[in-house]
């Protein structure tokens, strides 16, 4: 958000119905999670083979 009144506004309710529908605002403030390159618990490498 621009302006600090827009991003109170906007937590001021964290569930929001928005045409009908539940929305969750109250996510972004919480910081993104970061994200591991696991998957299923395997990891997976990325491995080039030049082939002449």
């Amino acid at each position: 958000m621009v302006e600090r009144e827009d991003a109170e506004r906007a937590v001021k309710d964290a569930n929001p119905i928005i045409d009908g529908r539940k929305a969750n605002v109250n996510l972004a403030y919480l910081g993104a999670k970061p994200r591991n390159n696991t998957q299923n618990g395997f990891h997976f490498v990325a491995i080039e083979i030049n082939c002449y």
